[in-house]
Formats: C-alpha cells, structure tokens, sequence
C-alpha cells in the first residue's frame, strides 16, 4: 500500500558502503529508482552489519518517500557501518505522510503495534501544554530531549482540561514531527460538530493514536451542555469518525465519581466494547492496589494492555494536590515519609525517585507491558528512575 506512494530514492554514501546493503534499506523501491552515489566506494567488506538505526529508518523511509519532479522536501542523514549516508526524499502530500523522524524514533506506531511486540519494556511520557504558551515551548521541547535517550513508544499530551479545548494545534503539530504522538481529547461540555472537526485536524496531523477522556466537569456544570456524557460514548464517535488507535483511562482505585471498583471497572469494559486499544492508569502509591485492580480487569474480560501511570513526588503540596483530586491512596508509612521531608525539597525529590524506582522495578517484575510517566514536563526525576531501572 505504502508503495504506491513511494517513486524514488536518491542515496549519497560519502564512505564505504555496499550497494546491496543499502538497498535492503529500503526494500520496496525497486533498484531502478533507488539512485546510489558513492564515489568513494571501496571494495565490498566481508559480512558487514547495519546499526539498529539504519535498519530503523529505513523500513521508515517506506512510508516517507512519494513521486519525484518535485524539490526535495528534505535531506537526512543517519550513520551506516561507521560512514554518514544521506537519504533525499522527495514527496508530495497524501494519505500517508508522516515525517521521517518520527518514523525512524519509533516505526511501530500505533497502539496494537507498540504492545502487541514481545520485544520489551515500553516507555511513555506526559506532557502537558506549558501555562506560558509558545514562549515557553523551547523549555519543554528541552526537557523531551532529555528523555529521548529512552526511546519512547509514544509521548502523550494533555489537552481541552476542565472541558476547555485548546483549538490551537501547534503544539501538537511540533511534537508530532519528532515523537508518536498521542494527544489527550475530552469530551465534556462539547457537541457531535465541534468533537468531530476536532477529529479531523487530529488526522490531518497524521496522528495514529488518541487518549480519549470524558474530561473534568467544570464548576459551571450547570450551564454546560454535552452531546458526550460518558468515555464510551466518545471512544465509539472516534472510531465511527475514524481509524485512530484509542486508549482510554483506568483508575486502580476507582474513579472519584465511582460508586465503588466494581461499577468503575463496568465503565472500563463499555469503553473496551467500543474499541479502546490500551488502558492507562492513574497514578498510585500502593502496587498491590494496581495488582488487584488488573485481577479485576480480567476477570471482567477486559484483555487489552493496562499501562501503570508513575508520577515522580517532587513536594507535598503535589501530593496533596492529586489526593483532592482522585481517589488515591497513600500509606501510612509512606505518608510519615512525605511528611518528613516536606520542608526538604532536595530530600523529597531523591526520595520520591527512589520510591518509584522500587515501584517501577516491582511492576516490571509482574510483567507489565509498559510504564507511562507523568513528567511534569520536567525531566530529570524521570530520567534518575528510568536510569535505576533499565
């Protein structure tokens, strides 16, 4: 399918490299329109290996290339066998578009691709649009930079909070061009028009996943009139509108409007039932919570991948904060800690990474699929937990 879009290639090897090789790169552009230039080639070497990054970019480069007699949009380059190699892209828009970095970060993209290989951890990251506005761009780009050494399945964004969408779409348009990106889409106080147009500009963006919520209520709840009530409703318009890989949310402790467990997780299934992909959890402190939350989940039928949601603690008025707000427990052991390190900012970020380390280690060991990590939008708590775990 991918090869209809695909016309040319043009490779500039600027060291040793093997034709052959090369070509394997890119197998669907047949040799009459894959180009080589390498005027310094020498002889071929015996049993050479590509990197794990030339491999990965070039089963991306399917998806990237479309008809020449057009200016390349683009050179790239990537290290083969130790000698740079630059590969120029010529493309015009369709279907397929996608840039080629975030093609070459991660080529497994959607939802069902991502968990369904048995090849490893999985690693995400949350993001949320900085209060700032552009200006403050650059800063949170940096500190994705920071984490890329990890190589994240998929960068989720927060977005339409308290039932207000932020129809600027250049946020997502700049992390979508280096990440997989996921954005967040609420529901609450929205109609059938303003959720599908909304859907629209998500697929414009080339975007193959969704993380689709219900959304807070806001205190105005009274004057605000929904076509969505419920994440169900808005993971079935998504996938009528759409072919968008939807994930939704899963509270280990129930939601904070949940009667109890049982009926929370009766939400969950409806939203499974309507075709949610993967299921990530709100934060908690006491893994035996997730544990049993999971027994519960499948129990009741529900067998797509349950990713934990890890949130570094960096003060206590964040804690405080996210208990309001949810249905989440804090040990009372766990508790004295926070308490004893309250006024110690230092000593409560390195134990709140410490804690977490040994969470995260402890749910690795279960066997999850994958840990999803509410930065912040900072980095380097995360980056001392993954550094303690990987």
């Amino acid at each position: 399918l991918f090869n209809a879009c695909i016309m040319e290639a043009i490779t500039i090897a600027e060291g040793p490299v093997i034709p052959e090789i090369i070509g394997t790169l890119v197998p669907s552009i047949p040799a009459t329109r894959h180009n080589i230039i390498a005027p310094h080639m020498p002889a071929l070497a015996p049993n050479p290996v590509a990197t794990p990054n030339a491999s990965a970019c070039g089963s991306a480069i399917i998806a990237a290339l479309t008809p020449p007699k057009i200016s390349p949009i683009s050179t790239l380059s990537f290290n083969f066998i130790s000698s740079p190699v630059i590969i120029v892209l010529y493309y015009h828009k369709c279907s397929y578009e996608k840039s080629f970095w975030s093609l070459c970060y991660n080529s497994a993209m959607k939802l069902n691709e991502i968990y369904g290989k048995e090849d490893g951890l999985k690693i995400s990251f949350e993001v949320f649009p900085p209060k700032g506005g552009e200006v403050e761009y650059p800063e949170l780009l940096k500190e994705l930079e920071c984490l890329e050494k990890y190589k994240p399945a998929l960068v989720s964004l927060t977005w339409g909070a308290s039932g207000n969408n932020n129809n600027s779409f250049e946020l997502i348009k700049i992390l979508n061009e280096k990440y997989n990106l996921m954005p967040h889409l609420t529901c609450v106080c929205n109609n059938l028009a303003n959720i599908e147009e909304l859907i629209n500009n998500i697929k414009d963006c080339n975007i193959d996943n969704i993380l689709a919520l219900r959304g807070d209520k806001p205190q105005e709840a009274d004057t605000c009139h929904s076509d969505f009530h419920y994440a169900n409703e808005l993971v079935r318009f998504i996938k009528t509108k759409s072919s968008l890989s939807v994930a939704v949310a899963g509270y280990p402790e129930g939601h904070i409007e949940a009667v109890d467990l049982s009926s929370d997780i009766d939400n969950l299934k409806k939203k499974v039932d309507e075709g949610a992909e993967a299921v990530y959890t709100q934060l908690f402190f006491d893994n035996e919570k997730f544990f049993r939350y999971i027994e519960l989940v499948r129990k009741a039928g529900i067998n797509i991948p349950v990713i934990p949601g890890i949130m570094p603690v960096i003060s206590m008025k964040q804690i405080l904060r996210m208990v309001s707000m949810a249905k989440i427990t804090i040990p009372a052991a766990l508790m004295q800690k926070f308490e004893q390190y309250e006024n110690s900012p230092l000593e409560m970020r390195k134990f709140g990474v410490d804690f977490a380390s040994l969470q995260c280690s402890e749910l690795i060991a279960s066997g999850v699929k994958g840990l999803h990590f509410f930065t912040l939008n900072k980095a380097a708590s995360t980056s001392q937990i993954l550094d303690n775990i990987l």
